[in-house]
């Protein structure tokens, strides 16, 4: 396996990282665990950071002219780094959200 098929399972494997440790994020959230929600959202952002570094190069590679071959594996990859970004902001929200009903 090598290319835009290596590439893809990369941003698909660090994408559902991220998607993961976000939900388990709510889910220290609901038990008012903030500090582990906190965590659980650093190591997610890495993860999409890791997965939005092959994106980048892929996107890269085609600006200098290169040609990549567009592949249902790589849509599948896009899909889930886009919903990672999604579930990032959403459970920023939803972490804030139990903050605050906490303190009440």
């Amino acid at each position: 396996m090598e290319g835009t098929e290596l590439q893809s399972f990369k941003i698909i494997s660090s994408a559902g990282d991220a998607s993961s440790l976000f939900l388990k994020a709510v889910q220290h959230a609901e038990k008012s665990e903030f500090a582990e929600a906190e965590a659980c959202i650093e190591q997610a952002n890495q993860s999409l950071r890791e997965a939005h570094h092959v994106q980048t190069s892929l996107i890269q590679e085609e600006a200098n002219g290169g040609s990549k071959e567009l592949s249902l594996l790589l849509i599948h990859a896009q899909d889930h780094l886009m919903n990672a970004f999604v579930y990032s902001d959403l459970v920023k929200s939803v972490l804030n959200l139990y903050k605050r009903l906490d303190e009440k």
